[in-house]
């Protein structure tokens, strides 16, 4: 019997995550053939700047082999520490550890393109298949499946068709129709990846809270840090989103996100005053002067309903950014896209149909999706703090609590991690169960999502 062919859009992070699960179980590989398309063409991996993967992100990688790989492109942060500018006022040792990985923080940062490759890489040396350079235009259904339209080229049948093609999703366009865009916050994000002059390898991350938003660096393999501030906006972008060169930046390529250059330009400048308590001089200058790549983006968020995330009729089903989209304060953008692939993965592995499969999908993600959203838009509001008592809040609250926290030592003597505003955004946890099938044929996996109580 011919496989049926899971056609998957996107080779981001969670596209190539689902053909990786589907291609290192072997039950689902004898039933399931992914195929990878994505727009772009190769170089890709060259573009986006960091992700931060905390324990859910990297318990289901782990399961699926990639330890040894992804422990050599990413770095573990050991300790994050928050200040209001120059003013030290918290830390916390092993953020989101958890025994489930073996030990460590359970909070690791690696370049977007470093994990995509990684991926990718993975799914070809495991039998899979990748076009790079299919820009889809169209989804259409056909008998018990769908028909995926590509520009220029032949089109592909798939039984199940996957969108994992990010924000602006044309698989979620062609199952919403009107409504299919999502709800633009009123804020901007410039992230970037620095090299510094000399070397000097470091595990620690740290917060800068600022009068409106902040700074983030994280450390990453061979010194480099990957960095992100947030700033408020009255209106999203207008134009389309090139990459540019500054002579300002004469080490960066800087892609605009659809905002003039000179407004970019103006942030850095901005940005290059601001205190950093490890950073060469103690503000950021040379974090703007020595980044190779530095990419601003317009934030949107929102969730959208079961029946906006799976189309049972045509067998089409949306996961990662194209199934929601949340602030990065949740902190979780890449990990839920990991999750969902891991999630939709063992729901076809738990079902005989792939109609049960995505219902059991969509059920599981959707309440998951809108608690992880909603604790990003209060975040958000606390974080930016643009009104005076918000801030004096903000910066009184966490300076409060108790300092040098162990997430470790807690977890040990309470059995979770320890609630406070340092550490919830990386308390959230996927848990995998994997038994043995019965007569070692494979294994069946049932997953659990849920947030740390």
């Amino acid at each position: 019997m011919s496989r049926k062919k899971v056609i998957i859009i996107g080779a981001g992070i969670a596209g190539p995550t689902l053909a990786l699960a589907i291609l290192k179980n072997p039950l689902l590989k004898e039933i399931y053939e992914p195929i990878l398309l994505d727009r772009q063409t190769q170089d890709t991996y060259a573009q986006g700047a960091g992700v931060v993967l905390s324990s859910n992100a990297l318990h289901p990688l782990i399961k699926l082999g990639l330890e040894d790989e992804l422990w050599k492109n990413s770095q573990e942060i050991a300790e994050m520490s928050i200040y209001r500018e120059k003013r030290y006022l918290n830390s916390m040792v092993t953020p989101n550890w958890s025994p489930d990985i073996g030990g460590g923080t359970g909070l690791r940062a690696i370049e977007r393109g470093a994990l995509m490759k990684l991926l990718v890489d993975q799914v070809c040396s495991n039998g899979g298949d990748i076009r790079w350079g299919a820009k889809v235009a169209d989804l259409v259904a056909r008998g018990d499946g769908v028909e995926v339209v590509i520009e220029g080229d032949a089109n592909v049948f798939g039984d199940l068709a996957v969108g994992a093609d990010g924000i602006w999703s044309v698989v979620r366009k062609s199952i919403i129709g009107e409504s299919w865009k999502p709800t633009f916050m009123n804020s901007s994000g410039i992230y970037g990846i620095y090299t510094p002059e000399e070397e000097t390898q470091s595990s620690q991350g740290h917060i800068v809270l600022l009068d409106v938003a902040g700074l983030s660096t994280w450390p990453l393999p061979g010194g480099k840090y990957f960095w992100t501030i947030t700033v408020p906006e009255t209106a999203p972008p207008t134009g389309k989103s090139t990459i540019e060169q500054a002579a300002e930046y004469p080490n960066a390529t800087i892609a605009t996100g659809g905002y003039p250059l000179s407004s970019t330009l103006d942030i850095l400048s901005r940005l290059s005053a601001t205190p950093h308590p490890t950073l060469p001089g103690g503000v950021c200058a040379e974090l703007c002067q020595r980044s190779s790549r530095i990419v601003r983006t317009p934030l949107y968020q929102l969730v959208f309903e079961q029946s906006q995330i799976v189309n049972a009729t045509s067998n089409v089903v949306l996961a990662g950014d194209a199934a929601r989209v949340m602030l990065p304060t949740s902190g979780q953008g890449a990990c839920m896209g990991i999750e969902d692939a891991t999630v939709l993965a063992n729901s076809l592995l738990n079902n005989s149909s792939i109609g049960s499969a995505l219902a059991e999908y969509a059920n599981l993600r959707v309440p998951r999706s809108k608690s992880i959203a909603s604790q990003a838009y209060w975040s958000g509001i606390v974080y930016m703090a643009d009104r005076w008592i918000v801030r004096i809040a903000r910066d009184w609250l966490v300076s409060l609590l108790p300092k040098g926290r162990d997430a470790k030592e807690m977890w040990e003597k309470e059995g979770k991690v320890p609630r406070d505003p340092m550490a919830w955004l990386y308390s959230l946890r996927l848990e995998v169960k994997v038994e043995d099938k019965e007569g070692g044929a494979g294994q069946r996996a049932t997953s659990m999502a849920e947030k740390s109580s």
